[in-house]
């Protein structure tokens, strides 16, 4: 018998059949996990050689110095970065191991000069610079220049030495009681202040360095630039949110020392120290932001008056 002769299938079509089942979906194309693989794989190995910046992350936040933007930095980058990757589809991913590699080896360096010098800056500072250059030398400049701002945002988690903030916060802990001695005594608390000292019938709050407010205003300050980054509107409303973010700052300090000193007399001086006391600031800072984050956005959907 002739076989009947088969129908050519025109160059870059599919037979038939493998068009039907396309367009139906009845075996889609099975997806390649491999990068969730290695992705998980290098976060494994970033934790456990920046293990020591990690410790001394938690010891920072243990300590009651307060450094809020170890917290939230991070979460705002990844905020950021899911922001942003979706826009990143796409993209032509081309690792650069000649710009990515050298900032690899420098964060390295950087994670030993601080296990060997007992200082947790050069670990914490060399972990940002690791994330930075793994992500030119896994995909590239096109997909890192996408992510800049984001990665580069990281380096502000990094704590200043406590040398330097003590160094700052004099000034401010006379303003900050200042200030809120003034507010409670217009409330009515009987209140008598000596410097940073406020002196209560029944307790005396002592505005210690790190009730200064320094570290609410770095970390609003810090929290601002993503806030702006993301919001839409010209360049002036974006630097009027990085503006407003010092005195917001500031003034979350007040209210802090405020609610401290009202919790004091109605409670006692237990307030004043342990987690009820960082309960507080963390209660203030977040109330902080989240009106930061209704300013930026009522300030993004005002138009300009018609001419």
């Amino acid at each position: 018998m002739n076989e009947m002769p088969r129908q050519q299938t025109p160059v870059g079509e599919c037979p038939a059949d493998e068009k039907s089942s396309a367009v139906s979906g009845s075996s889609p194309r099975p997806r390649d996990h491999r990068w969730l693989i290695h992705l998980i794989g290098l976060g494994i190995l970033f934790v456990l050689f920046f293990k020591p910046a990690f410790d001394w992350a938690a010891q920072q936040l243990e300590s009651g110095d307060e450094p809020w933007q170890l917290i939230l930095v991070p979460f705002l980058s990844a905020m950021v970065v899911s922001r942003r990757v979706p826009e990143l589809k796409g993209t032509t991913v081309k690792g650069c191991a000649l710009l990515g590699l050298p900032l690899i080896l420098v964060s390295a360096l950087l994670n030993l000069f601080g296990i060997v010098l007992l200082h947790p800056m050069p670990s914490q500072v060399g972990a940002v610079v690791f994330l930075n250059g793994l992500v030119l030398f896994a995909w590239g400049k096109r997909v890192y220049r996408g992510l800049a701002f984001a990665l580069l945002y990281l380096f502000l988690a990094v704590p200043l030495p406590r040398t330097v903030l003590v160094a700052m916060t004099g000034s401010l802990k006379i303003v900050g009681a200042a200030v809120a001695g003034g507010v409670l005594s217009f409330l009515g608390l009987p209140i008598l202040r000596e410097g940073a000292i406020l002196k209560f019938p029944s307790f005396t709050l002592v505005v210690a360095d790190e009730c200064s407010g320094l570290q609410s205003l770095i970390t609003l300050s810090a929290a601002s630039l993503p806030v702006a980054y993301l919001m839409e509107g010209r360049l002036w409303k974006k630097l009027l949110i990085v503006v407003l973010s010092v005195p917001l700052g500031l003034a979350a300090n007040v209210l802090r020392l405020c609610a401290t000193a009202f919790l004091g007399q109605q409670i006692g001086q237990s307030v004043t120290h342990g987690w009820p006391h960082t309960l507080i600031g963390v209660i203030v800072v977040l109330a902080a932001f989240f009106l930061m984050y209704g300013l930026s956005s009522a300030i993004s959907r005002r138009k300009a008056p018609a001419a």
